[in-house]
């Protein structure tokens, strides 16, 4: 299907012309009677408008009759988060203030999570793959890398993708280190702050090299390659990496998922 027959609906769709289709547009020029799920599941980033390039993914996806409901998911929560880290407003927390590179990462594992949470709810295909980046998400908060990340997606029926995420991810470095110096006895519980500043310090950088490859290159699976390299590389010198095996694990699960479901040329 070429990209004009991709886009033909759409143009039909977009009654003012403005190149974005709203839930009323959608509505009175739409026979689906599930209107609301529809539009949802094509609006990834949640501005309730649908753009081309959403458009265009979602029907290159439903377009391959092979696709199943849980390559449809890993697809659309890998544009969410792909986009994420993309857009300028994502660099921002709540308070308007700029994040570090692991905030920012943090901010789009959590939409990610969310995503596949709720996806995982609605497919049964997906319940392997959603249960795998739970154990992952929970190595990254485990780590000290995402220390708010949230993984209530994975239990609650109703989860709302997307919309959940730290208040600001970069206070928990913070939080650490002063937790660990009024509490003796808890900090044995955790990494030391040495090794906590080697995993953060570590992750800064493959965090800043991620985004600058995907600037750079096209979305593939290559970028979860060279992540997880840098990882492992970056990593090395760490004291306790029993976190950092369960990341690995799961970022080399990833890869493979989204490989067998074909999707190398078109997401992370």
């Amino acid at each position: 299907m070429s990209c004009d027959e991709l886009l033909a609906p759409f143009v039909a769709l977009d009654a003012n012309g403005d190149g974005y289709i709203t839930r009323k547009e959608y509505r009175n020029g739409s026979e689906n009677g599930s209107l609301n799920k529809v539009f949802e599941r094509i609006d990834t980033n949640e501005d309730r408008r649908i753009s081309k390039e959403e458009f265009r993914f979602h029907r290159t996806m439903v377009a391959n009759a092979a696709v199943s409901c849980d390559t449809f998911a890993m697809g659309r929560c890998a544009e969410k988060f792909s986009k994420h880290l993309s857009t300028q407003e994502g660099r921002l927390d709540v308070a308007g203030s700029t994040l570090s590179s692991n905030g920012l990462f943090c901010t789009a594992l959590q939409i990610y999570v969310n995503c596949i949470g709720h996806e995982g709810n609605v497919c049964g295909e997906l319940q392997t793959y959603a249960q795998r980046i739970e154990r992952t998400s929970n190595a990254y908060r485990n780590a000290g890398i995402c220390p708010d990340l949230n993984n209530t997606a994975f239990s609650a029926p109703n989860a709302n993708s997307g919309r959940r995420h730290p208040t600001n991810p970069d206070r928990g470095e913070t939080r650490r280190r002063s937790r660990g110096s009024r509490n003796v006895r808890a900090a044995k519980r955790r990494p030391t702050l040495t090794n906590g500043e080697c995993l953060w310090n570590a992750f800064t950088s493959c965090h800043e090299d991620l985004y600058q490859s995907m600037s750079e290159s096209p979305r593939g699976c290559t970028l979860t390659k060279n992540y997880r390299t840098c990882v492992k590389k970056s990593t090395k010198r760490c004291r306790d990496k029993s976190n950092v095996n369960k990341i690995m694990s799961g970022l080399k699960y990833i890869r493979k998922a989204h490989r067998e479901a074909n999707m190398c040329g078109l997401q992370t």
